[in-house]
């Protein structure tokens, strides 16, 4: 899904981006190889801690659809506990470190290459969203054909699908069909 809402912001790109790399709709996945999450990871300035395998892809692969997850809970979808747990087990990897500027501002840092760099990157750009108070406008399209991730730049953080010309219309045409449905079989003439 090619939609149009805005990039999110400063790090926080990162983690959309990164859940954008699978197209639900189509299902082009940019990591269909280890080669391609190297190129992918390279984009990003992270470099591969070495030959990359089919355990990075499926470690990455997972972090993905857990952080899908999450957006899809910032969008009002309930989040699945197995997602909270997967991404405390996925964090207990990512090498994290604490700096403090001059100022006293203490900022995350992600150490490490590879998947276990990414993830730490990730933690740290949703660490920083959170304490900006933007990570609950990362939010995923709730269609189930695209769970696309896109920024909520709306004043009152009430968008919800990732645009309105495709997955919105779509919702709406349903929703409107159900009710003239429901009308026919409730209304004049309906058998009992």
């Amino acid at each position: 899904m090619a939609a149009t809402r805005e990039e999110a912001p400063g790090r926080l790109r990162l983690v959309q981006d990164l859940v954008n790399t699978a197209d639900l709709e189509t299902g082009e996945d940019r990591w269909s190889s280890a080669d391609g999450l190297r190129q992918w990871l390279g984009t990003w300035g992270i470099a591969p801690a070495g030959p990359l395998g089919p355990l990075d892809l499926a470690e990455a692969r997972e972090l993905r659809e857990v952080l899908r997850a999450l957006l899809l809970a910032n969008s009002g979808t309930a989040l699945a506990d197995a997602a909270a747990g997967a991404l405390a087990r996925i964090a207990r990897r990512a090498p994290l470190r604490a700096t403090v500027g001059a100022a006293g501002a203490v900022e995350l840092v992600a150490a490490g290459a590879g998947v276990v760099g990414l993830t730490a990157q990730v933690l740290a750009a949703i660490h920083e969203a959170q304490v900006r108070g933007t990570w609950s406008r990362l939010k995923a399209c709730p269609a189930a054909a695209c769970r696309y991730a896109f920024y909520d730049s709306s004043r009152n953080r009430s968008g919800t699908w990732c645009t309105m010309r495709v997955c919105g219309a779509r919702a709406k045409a349903r929703t409107y069909q159900r009710r003239l449905r429901a009308a026919r079989s409730t209304g004049p003439g309906a058998s009992p």
